[in-house]
């Protein structure tokens, strides 16, 4: 069996951030991820789209390979048709977190059992966490049947299907609350995460839904100073 490295530092590190590197200047990638490890954020998140199961498309498993940060976890989101025939690739790519979706094609029961017996590409005693990402208007009662097979609920506050737009933040306060719920009724710690449309003007409202981590893209990278920005957004995460 191997130790879940990625899952003591998220829960070490929470609540914390989840860096949306497809929003970063690729030119002046280091020197951000740098700053946000300055900073304190705790990983670095990867969505991975084919252009299928979402219409977006972004890189595959040697953009994943090709960034890292050594004291930050690799948190790669699946939003791909079938992943279960492309995990191997993305294991081999270094991530410490892989997060696939109940809402994909193919066998989702399989599909985590690999994850769960998955060596880490960056270190051979260290395993690999699974995550189960739900989209928007997706019923919680989609990952019951699955629930005993995750390390964290990502429940999504924006869909990338249409055009990222966001319901209303009551609405994935509510989510959030229910998920809480469902998740301290299991018999296996999980963690709470929420992807998407956060930032220092709402960070307070994220923060009162108490994930243990929120995805962070354009708001971290688009103002020029990521460590600035992510000091204050983890400030606000840490008043709840």
């Amino acid at each position: 069996m191997h130790n879940n490295w990625a899952f003591s530092q998220l829960k070490q590190a929470a609540p914390n951030i989840s860096a949306g590197i497809v929003s970063a200047d690729f030119m002046h990638l280091a020197e951000a991820t740098s700053e946000l490890s300055a900073a304190g954020v705790a990983a670095l998140h990867f969505d991975v789209m084919d252009g299928c199961f979402t219409p977006q498309m972004t890189g595959g498993p040697p953009w994943v390979k090709g960034i890292r940060h050594e004291n930050m976890v690799k948190d790669v989101h699946l939003m791909i048709r079938d992943p279960l025939t492309r995990l191997p690739e993305y294991v081999a790519a270094g991530a410490d977190v892989i997060t696939l979706h109940a809402e994909m094609n193919g066998d989702l029961g399989s599909a985590l059992d690999f994850i769960h017996g998955a060596q880490n590409a960056n270190d051979s005693q260290r395993g690999v966490m699974c995550g189960l990402a739900l989209f928007p208007e997706t019923p919680l009662t989609a990952l019951e049947k699955h629930l005993d097979q995750c390390q964290m609920l990502v429940l999504l506050a924006v869909d990338p299907r249409a055009g990222a737009k966001q319901p209303p933040l009551e609405m994935i306060a509510e989510r959030a609350r229910a998920a809480r719920q469902l998740l301290n009724s299991a018999d296996h710690e999980t963690l709470l995460c929420v992807d998407g449309g956060v930032k220092v003007e709402n960070i307070d409202a994220f923060a009162a839904m108490q994930p243990d981590l929120v995805v962070s893209g354009s708001a971290l990278f688009k103002g020029g100073a990521p460590q600035q920005t992510a000091q204050t957004m983890l400030k606000g995460l840490a008043r709840a």
